[in-house]
């Protein structure tokens, strides 16, 4: 772990001055969030900001600065993390309560952890869909953004707060598509964009 660190201090000095100054910020999130569920229910949403970093990350790397597309992002990544940590923590319930621990699940109750998951979700989709607009994507992205959507419906159609048994389908495989699935129609729009667009 301090290998892994100073590999990311070297890093950070490495890419420009602001990297190096908002360090500090990613270091405390990745160490805080593996203890949040000792003391808040709000782990989901730490966990959704640790990995929302990244695309603010990778654009104040390239760029050296912080730009609103990539707090956008950022927000994105946020909500849908937290959105299926939420799912997957449903699983945990009767863990996380016998053992003290808080989530969302626990604070509000199965059924309403699971409205929350989807307001989420449909924040993170409204989101994309301003970036749509805002970053003039084009239709390729829209159309990657109808199919991401078609899975998160899916993601949440098949959990329900009396039947848990597709937790792991809904909170870890279908999100390997879904962020397998932005990264290419989010990339191709602009690989292409002076050859189709």
């Amino acid at each position: 772990m301090v290998f892994s660190f100073a590999l990311l201090v070297l890093a950070a000095y490495e890419l420009n001055p602001l990297c190096l100054e908002l360090l500090p910020l990613a270091l405390f999130l990745f160490i805080i969030y593996s203890y949040t569920k000792r003391f808040t229910w709000a782990c989901h949403i730490i966990l959704g900001i640790a990995c929302g970093g990244a695309p603010v990350g990778a654009w104040i790397a390239v760029t050296g600065k912080i730009g609103w597309p990539s707090l956008v992002l950022g927000a994105v990544v946020t909500l849908w993390v937290a959105g299926f940590d939420i799912i997957y923590g449903t699983q945990d319930y009767d863990f996380d309560k016998n053992n003290g621990l808080f989530s969302i699940p626990v604070k509000f109750g199965i059924k309403n952890a699971l409205l929350i998951s989807i307001f989420f979700h449909v924040i993170a989709l409204l989101l994309l869909l301003y970036l749509y607009f805002y970053m003039k994507m084009g239709w390729l992205y829209l159309i990657g953004l109808i199919i991401i959507g078609y899975l998160l419906y899916r993601e949440h159609s098949i959990v329900k707060p009396d039947n848990l048994k597709h937790v792991t389908i809904a909170s870890y495989d279908i999100n390997q598509i879904v962020s397998v699935l932005f990264f290419c129609f989010y990339s191709v729009r602009y690989i292409f964009s002076e050859v189709i667009f």
